[in-house]
């Protein structure tokens, strides 16, 4: 029996003190109350839900964190697409594997990479000091200032740890989040939320 008929039921019952209503010519007060009711609560479960959008059951869900770029570039390196190019850029700290972040997180497993909407002209000189800085430069070349992917996710990632020190050269804290298993995904639009926030799939 439906849930709604089980409930309409219980209503029932309420109304009539647990008794059988026994007819009668003239229809009782409490019996016109519970009659009103029944029909009113058999109205709503058959209205669908608000712009006639039925609820999608069977969505599943993954992950995302959205990163300001070039950051989130240097973590997947899509220009790195032989996979013995990869490894041995992972080997060699050419992918970033530190995502610096002012909170802490209880999170781990995959992650899709989100590629910030906002992107200025000051945080691309901001990388680029960065990677001479820390003698990453000579090794890397960032793509020009209007080639970045902006807007949607980029890759994928897992998240093994949120580290409150190490030694990666992509360490500045307070938190590093320690990403592993680094891969290029085909660029999808999508709009990015704070911190890590749910993505349909």
């Amino acid at each position: 029996m439906p849930p709604i008929i089980d409930s309409l039921q219980a209503v029932s019952k309420t109304f009539t003190n647990g008794n059988k209503v026994k007819p009668v010519s003239a229809e009782h007060p409490k019996d016109k109350c519970r009659r009103i009711m029944l029909h009113v609560a058999f109205v709503f479960y058959l209205i669908p839900p608000a712009n006639n959008v039925v609820p999608n059951t069977t969505a599943t869900f993954q992950y995302a964190i959205s990163v300001r770029q070039p950051w989130a570039w240097l973590i997947i390196r899509p220009d790195l697409t032989d996979p013995e190019e990869r490894r041995q850029a992972i080997a060699d700290g050419l992918i970033k594997d530190r995502e610096n972040r002012t909170w802490r997180s209880n999170f781990r497993g995959s992650l899709f990479i989100h590629a910030a909407k906002g992107f200025t002209y000051q945080e691309y000189c901001d990388c680029q000091q960065f990677l001479v800085e820390s003698d990453i430069h000579p090794h890397i070349t960032l793509p020009d200032f209007e080639s970045f992917q902006l807007g949607g996710i980029i890759g994928s990632v897992y998240m093994e740890a949120c580290l409150a020190q190490s030694q990666s050269k992509w360490f500045t804290g307070p938190f590093g989040f320690h990403f592993t298993q680094q891969q290029i995904l085909p660029f999808q639009p999508l709009r990015g939320l704070q911190k890590i926030f749910r993505v349909a799939v």
